[in-house]
C-alpha cells in the first residue's frame, strides 16, 4: 500500500481562502490522505463553508472552542497543530493553512522522494507567494526558493513547503514533552522553534520545484501582525476579524455601536484592522451606545465637544476647556471633528486643567496626540511621551501631517514612556 499522508489544517476566520484550501487537497494525485481541519472556534461563515466539504470520509473536523480572550496565552496554531498530531494515523506528515493551496502534485512528489530516500526525515519545496489587496487583485508574486539541504532551517521554511516522517514525532515528544513550541512569543514565526526540533534528526531536504502556494491577504495574520506594537495606544479605534469597532481605552475594549461611530466624529478610513489575540488581551470595558450622550463617565476620551462657543477636550473621565484659539490652532482640530453636546450633558462633566498655548508640568499636555521633536514621532499618554517607530506609525494609521512640533523646553518638561515599536521574537537556541 502506498503510505498514508497526514494533512493538518490549521483554520481561523477565513471564508474566502479556506475552500481553496481544502479544495487543493481534494484536487491532488496522489489520494492516500487525511485531512484534519483544525478550527479555532471561526466565524460561522467559515464553519458553514468548512462543513460543505465533510462529506468525504478522508476529512475529520475539529473546532477547539476556545474563548477570544484566551487566544493569546499560546501561539494557537501551534497548540492546534500539537492537538492534531495526538490523532493523525498517517506514516508523512504534512502542514496547511487556510490561506495556502497546495498545487495538485505536491504530495505525489514529496512521498516519492521519501519513498525512495529512506534517510530522509523531511523534505521541503519552493513556494509561490502571492500577495493579494483588499478587492482580491494580485498585488505582486515571489518565489521562495530552496536553500538546499538544511540543518537550520528555522526562519528560512514556511510550514505549508515541509512534509516529515510522523516516526519522528516520538523521539521530538520524549526530548521536548511537546510537539511544536506553542510560547505565545512566537505568534509570527511559530514553525522556527519546530524546525529545530525536526533538524535534530534530519536534514531539511531541497525539492526545487514550486508545489503551493501562500496567499498574502489583508488577514493573514502575519500582514496583520507586521509592525504592530505589543501595546495598542488609548483612543486608537480598531477593527477586529469580524468587523465589529472597538476603542482602546487603557486597558479595556470598548464595542462603538455603527449608530453612533459617526456621532462621535471617527473616520473609518482610520480603522486600525488588528489581529485577534492582541484584540483580546484587552478586556471588554461598557460598549459605546447612544447612552454615552447622556451620561458623560460613559463618554470616550479624546474627542473635542462644543457647547455654545466653548471648546472642550474630553481626558480621563474629564472635559479639559482650551483656552484660547492659539491653543486651539496648535491642536490642529478640525470643525467637522467637533461634537455638539447640550449644556446639561457638559454639566455632567468634572471640568479639568485647561489646554493652553504652551505645554509644560503646570499646563499638561493634551494626551492621546501625536508630537513632533526634531524628526521624531512620539504618542502623549498618563503624563508621558512614548517614542513611535515610523513603521508603526504608518501601521496605526497617525496622519504625520497632524503632529505638534514641541520646544525644547516642551519636551524636556515631560518623561519618556516605553517606545511603541514592532518586535518579534526570532527562534534561538536556549541551549
Amino acid at each position: 500500500m502506498k503510505p498514508k499522508v497526514s494533512i493538518i489544517l490549521t483554520s481561523y476566520n477565513k471564508p474566502d481562502t479556506v475552500h481553496l484550501a481544502i479544495e487543493s487537497v481534494l484536487a491532488q494525485k496522489y489520494d492516500n490522505w487525511e485531512l484534519l481541519i483544525m478550527d479555532d472556534h471561526s466565524n460561522d461563515k467559515t464553519k458553514r463553508i468548512i462543513k460543505g466539504f465533510l462529506q468525504d470520509s478522508r476529512i475529520q473536523y475539529f473546532d477547539s472552542g476556545i474563548r477570544d480572550e484566551d487566544r493569546h496565552k499560546t501561539t494557537r496554531y501551534a497548540t492546534l497543530i500539537n492537538e492534531a498530531l495526538e490523532k493523525v494515523s498517517g506514516d508523512y506528515i504534512s502542514y496547511l493553512t487556510d490561506d495556502d493551496i497546495y498545487l495538485p502534485e505536491r504530495l505525489s512528489e514529496m512521498t516519492t522522494i521519501l519513498n525512495n530516500s529512506p534517510s530522509y526525515g523531511v523534505v521541503y519545496s519552493k513556494q509561490l507567494v502571492r500577495k493579494i489587496d483588499q478587492s482580491g487583485r494580485t498585488v505582486y508574486e515571489k518565489v521562495r526558493e530552496t536553500n538546499g539541504i538544511l540543518t537550520k532551517p528555522q526562519n528560512l521554511v514556511d510550514h505549508c513547503s515541509v512534509m516529515h516522517r510522523a516516526s519522528l514525532l516520538p523521539l521530538i515528544l520524549a526530548k521536548y514533552g511537546s510537539y511544536w513550541d506553542d510560547s505565545p512569543e512566537y505568534w509570527h514565526n511559530g514553525d522556527a522553534a519546530f524546525w529545530a526540533r525536526l533538524a535534530e534528526w534530519s536534514p531539511f531536504y531541497p525539492i526545487p520545484k514550486v508545489l503551493d502556494i501562500c496567499l498574502k491577504t489583508p488577514d493573514s495574520f502575519q500582514e496583520l501582525n507586521a509592525f504592530m506594537p505589543k501595546e495598542l495606544p488609548t483612543g486608537l479605534v480598531v477593527l477586529s476579524t469580524n468587523e465589529n469597532t472597538f476603542l482602546i481605552d487603557g486597558n479595556i475594549r470598548r464595542k462603538i455601536d455603527e449608530a453612533v461611530f459617526r456621532m462621535l466624529k471617527y473616520d473609518r478610513k482610520q480603522l486600525v484592522k488588528v489581529h485577534d489575540p492582541l484584540l483580546y488581551q484587552y478586556r471588554e470595558g461598557a460598549p459605546i451606545e447612544k447612552s454615552v450622550f447622556s451620561n458623560a463617565k460613559l463618554f470616550p476620551n479624546y474627542r473635542f465637544i462644543k457647547c455654545g462657543k466653548s471648546i472642550f477636550y474630553t481626558e480621563g473621565g474629564c472635559a479639559r476647556p482650551i483656552e484660547s484659539a492659539d491653543a486651539l490652532r496648535r491642536l490642529k482640530a478640525d470643525l467637522k471633528d467637533f461634537i455638539l453636546v447640550a449644556p446639561d450633558m457638559l454639566e455632567d462633566f468634572q471640568i479639568g486643567k485647561p489646554i493652553s498655548r504652551t505645554f509644560d508640568q503646570k499646563n499638561p499636555i493634551p494626551e492621546g496626540k501625536l508630537f513632533l521633536y526634531k524628526r521624531h514621532f512620539f504618542i502623549s499618554g498618563n503624563g508621558e511621551l512614548k517614542p513611535m517607530e515610523a513603521k508603526v506609525l504608518r501601521k496605526l494609521k497617525y496622519d504625520k501631517s497632524l503632529a505638534i512640533p514641541l520646544s525644547k523646553y516642551e519636551f524636556a518638561s515631560f518623561p519618556k514612556g516605553e517606545s511603541l515599536k514592532w518586535e518579534v521574537v526570532r527562534w534561538k537556541d536556549k541551549n
